[in-house]
């Protein structure tokens, strides 16, 4: 199903924080919410709380979690979820994607940055661009988001948060460069070569239900063919009876896919 809410809940920044939020996140210096003279912001009850809860590690009290006010202000869900670490590869990615991308998505889509990237990204951002940072959890983040970017430019190997999506049943637009450690072509996933292909593929998922659906059965049928424990277990039993390497060079992940092509099969 489409994740639209059920309703939109609303409620009142500084009254919900002063009255919910978790004991780790302190009121500040004051122990008031400083309101700038505006009226208390009315914001997104689902979206707060997810936020809040992720306990983001470089705003763990109401002045920080406040320079998000305006970006709670509409909708009711993260539109498109981006994670990633400060490795370089994911900051060189990620820009990519900032700079590329972004500005010709809709501008109504909330769109959301975790993960120490955030903090490394130096490129100026739109309003609707949250860089949240390193959290303590994304658990809270994917139960409300829509769809989630990987836009892999830069580096090699698996990258983790695209078995995450998967494994979270959640819609996932994603590059070509991801390929050559998943096989998701294989799968049937559409792999973006250029911002105009994330730009579109992103666009359909957001616009529809049917498109968005399709996407995340996809995900569920490659995680049920390639990410079970059977397949799992299967792949270190090959690799200790020395079947898990052929002609001259280690296989690992390679090895991997095909005995789990097999072990699904």
């Amino acid at each position: 199903m489409f994740p639209e809410p059920a309703g939109k809940n609303r409620v009142g920044f500084a009254n919900w924080f002063a009255n919910h939020a978790p004991a780790e996140h302190s009121l500040g210096p004051s122990g008031t919410l400083p309101v700038s003279g505006k009226a208390d912001a009315d914001v997104s009850l689902r979206l707060l709380e997810a936020l809040v809860m992720a306990r983001p590690r470089a705003m763990m009290d109401g002045d920080g979690i406040r320079a998000h006010e305006d970006w709670l202000r509409e909708g009711e869900a993260i539109d498109v979820l981006v994670v990633g670490s400060d490795h370089p590869s994911n900051v060189q990615s990620i820009r990519w994607f900032v700079e590329q991308v972004v500005p010709e998505l809709p501008r109504t889509a909330k769109i959301c940055i975790a993960g120490r990237v955030a903090h490394a990204l130096d490129v100026a951002t739109p309003a609707n661009v949250a860089l949240l940072g390193e959290v303590l959890s994304l658990d809270p983040l994917y139960a409300v988001t829509r769809v989630v970017a990987a836009p892999v430019i830069y580096g090699t190997g698996v990258p983790i948060k695209v078995l995450d999506a998967i494994m979270q049943d959640l819609p996932l637009s994603t590059t070509e460069l991801v390929d050559r450690g998943t096989r998701l072509a294989s799968a049937g996933f559409p792999l973006a070569v250029t911002a105009q292909d994330m730009v579109a593929d992103i666009t359909a998922l957001l616009g529809s239900e049917k498109a968005w659906a399709a996407r995340r059965d996809l995900g569920r049928k490659y995680k049920r063919k390639f990410l079970t424990r059977d397949v799992y277990f299967a792949a270190w039993a090959g690799m200790l009876d020395g079947k898990g390497v052929r002609t001259g060079r280690s296989t690992g992940w390679n090895w991997l896919r095909g005995r789990g092509s097999r072990a699904a099969q």
